[in-house]
């Protein structure tokens, strides 16, 4: 059994799945509609801003938080964009079912010590360094 022929024929499988197929009409609704779209974006714009925020060690605030849950309440009311989402949450979901199972299946067959130390949380260890620049940003002052 080749692997990468497997490889290819999950791909054909996953292309041809109801997730796809829901994406795919998904996404041609919201580039149907200009306001869905530049709703969706704007969520997107909002979430990818506090992420940021987060990475770079600053608390998000209750009014960002009530902001964005806020808008992603009023999203929702729009079918098409509510439909994307959903759509985009059921592919994320098989996509990282698929990821678990060929994971697992690999887990037993390698040493852990063999590779070193643990993966590092980039993000966590980037919002560290930027707390301690501003630290000492701080203290220079």
């Amino acid at each position: 059994m080749n692997p990468y022929d497997l490889a290819h024929r999950l791909s054909k499988a996953l292309k041809d799945s109801p997730q796809f197929a829901n994406i795919r009409r998904a996404q041609e609704k919201i580039k149907g509609d200009p306001g869905a779209r530049e709703m969706l974006m704007d969520f997107r714009n909002k979430q990818l801003q506090l992420q940021r925020q987060i990475i770079a060690g600053q608390e998000v605030t209750k009014e960002q938080e009530k902001e964005l849950e806020k808008l992603h309440s009023i999203i929702n009311m729009n079918l098409h964009v509510k439909e994307f989402i959903e759509a985009e949450y059921r592919l994320g979901t098989l996509m990282k079912d698929m990821e678990k199972i060929i994971t697992d299946s690999v887990r037993g067959l390698i040493d852990p010590e063999l590779f070193g130390p643990p993966p590092v949380d980039f993000a966590e260890e980037t919002g560290k360094i930027i707390k301690e620049e501003e630290k000492r940003e701080k203290e220079k002052k």
